[in-house]
């Protein structure tokens, strides 16, 4: 796409209606008899479309469209993705579901009604952190990851850790990740899921509690698009929007109405028309439904899961007054979601400010974090928040003594507070201390805790307080 009809992570659809120059003749003399002059032919209004052909799941996108003359038109847009259509302009979407899928504009103006087409490839979650690990989607659907592997969380069949990008063997045609304290999981293309590392709880999903050092298949399960993996627990939202969740629940976070860890897969009764799922890389998960509303479970000591108490809940249960979300991260032991206009709402516990409210008190209810506008994508670490910025910039806000917020300093911040250098972002998340971004171009700088190599810049035990690209030059996620 021409860089200068998008910023960062803007798409455009722009919209050029053109008129045919009109036909005339030369000037006669005034004394001269002129013949009738002959109809100006109708104005014919051409089509230009251009749209991101790849983009981000779970991000935000404005789209715009305009008419090259000024003359009005009106505006309506269908994704394809079975969403609802949009219209005017501009238009904002979310993406929810990885793969390939033909949008288009219809636009009327005056008697002419134009359309134009656009296939649009959708990538789920290009990457995923845990405690001390990091991994990420490489071009053409292999896996990366790198950190700790003390449990096999990287995949790669041994149990030593990687300072830099390790490769995961036989791992490919995924399309999504994502990662829990000591183990990780893989969306493929075909709807099944495949994890690996600490199995102690039954977190891998496949009916054992034995760790595993390489991916291993979840049986049975089948129709995913997507996937959330918390500190000892999964879930998995099906096509159809229904949810399973497995592995430890201790205080409900399986969302079954018990609190018996599941060594498989089991579904999450009443929990339908879910387009997004987030597991703190706690003990509570959180769901994200077609109407906007959201439902959390599991955890809610410090009020993270928003419904105004401090008590558990052992089966989905609505958080009160939030309407019209479009994306949810989950932290450690709070959560934010990002709503359709571009704000973002935080809540749970905020000892050390990571609900960007700029107190560090606690908030059992939705949030605003104020001050914050134009925001594309969400992502929390454990005591951290971090936004994506429509422009490609980022801000972070909340615990930093090993430098997880990326300015330059060890101070905690209580109000976003800008990412220092960074321009250009297309996605990127947070880890337990540590964060990562990922560029237009295919690049990936992390910064923060890197105990065991989890900035990926070749070494450990140095934390680092402003991006560091990871090494090899290993090209992700294009």
């Amino acid at each position: 796409m021409d860089s200068s009809r998008i910023a960062g992570l803007a798409a455009l659809f722009a919209l050029s209606l053109t008129l045919a120059a009109c036909g005339g003749s030369d000037a006669v003399p005034a004394s001269a008899s002129a013949p009738a002059p002959s109809p100006s032919p109708a104005p014919t209004p051409t089509l230009n479309l251009q749209a991101a052909a790849r983009v981000v799941a779970h991000t935000l996108y404005s789209y715009s469209a305009a008419v090259s003359d000024g003359a009005a038109g009106s505006f309506s847009w269908s994704w394809g993705d079975g969403s609802a259509a949009g219209s005017g302009s501009p238009a904002s979407h979310v993406w929810n579901t990885p793969g390939s899928f033909t949008s288009q504009l219809s636009a009327s103006v005056g008697t002419s009604t134009l359309t134009g087409t656009q296939t649009t490839t959708v990538v789920g979650r290009p990457m995923a952190f845990g405690f001390e690990h990091s991994c990420a989607l490489k071009a053409g659907g292999g896996v990366a990851c790198w950190g700790y592997n003390g449990y096999g969380q990287l995949g790669d069949g041994t149990t030593v850790d990687q300072t830099a990008p390790a490769a995961v063997p036989g791992l490919t045609d995924v399309v999504a990740l994502s990662a829990g304290t000591f183990h990780s999981c893989a969306l493929k293309a075909d709807g099944s899921v495949a994890c690996w590392g600490f199995n102690n709880e039954g977190q891998l999903g496949d009916g054992t509690t034995v760790n595993k050092t390489t991916p291993t298949a979840v049986p049975g399960l089948t129709g995913v698009v997507a996937l959330g993996a918390g500190s000892s627990h999964s879930c998995a939202l099906k096509a159809d929007g229904s949810v399973a969740c497995w592995g430890n629940n201790s205080v409900g976070q399986l969302g079954d109405g018990t609190t018996t860890n599941r060594l498989s897969p089991t579904a999450v009764p009443g929990l339908t028309d879910t387009v997004a799922l987030s597991n703190g890389l706690a003990l509570h998960s959180c769901a994200l439904k077609a109407d906007g509303s959201m439902a959390c479970w599991g955890f809610n000591n410090e009020g993270q899961l928003g419904d105004g108490s401090t008590t558990n809940q052992h089966a989905p249960t609505p958080v009160p007054g939030l309407t019209d979300v479009v994306a949810l991260s989950t932290g450690g032991y709070h959560s934010c979601a990002l709503k359709a206009d571009a704000t973002v709402a935080c809540w749970g516990y905020n000892g050390y400010g990571q609900l960007g409210d700029g107190t560090t008190t606690s908030q059992p209810s939705p949030s605003a974090v104020p001050g914050l506008t134009g925001i594309a994508a969400l992502g929390t670490g454990v005591y951290h928040s971090c936004a994506l910025k429509a422009g490609g910039g980022m801000a972070c806000w909340g615990y930093n003594p090993n430098g997880s917020l990326g300015d330059g300093t060890t101070v905690n911040k209580p109000t976003p507070t800008a990412v220092s250098g960074l321009t250009g972002i297309a996605a990127f998340g947070a880890g337990t201390y540590h964060s990562c971004a990922l560029k237009a171009d295919g690049s990936l700088a992390c910064w923060g805790f890197n105990d065991r190599g989890q900035i990926g810049d070749g070494t450990s035990s140095v934390d680092r307080t402003t991006a560091t690209a990871v090494s090899g030059g290993a090209v992700f996620w294009k």
